[in-house]
């Protein structure tokens, strides 16, 4: 069962990270979001994703010293 989170997990850490990235290189969503505001979206989803995927590199250290022992 933790396997499965922290596959969903580093899941999710990634699709912020690539979320963030769209953001501040394409022109997706332009109209609705204009410029200034885009790069702030695109760099708190980079944050945010690289925040979540330490957490998962941490449980993933968690769950292999659990099963060493």
């Amino acid at each position: 069962m933790q396997r499965a989170f922290l596959i969903a997990g580093i899941i999710m850490a990634a699709l912020f990270i690539g979320c963030g990235f769209v953001f501040l290189s394409t022109d997706f969503l332009i109209e609705k979001l204009p410029k200034p505001n885009r790069i702030w979206f695109g760099i708190i989803f980079i944050v945010y994703g690289g925040f979540r995927a330490v957490r998962q590199y941490n449980q993933y250290k968690k769950m292999q010293q659990e099963e060493n022992e």
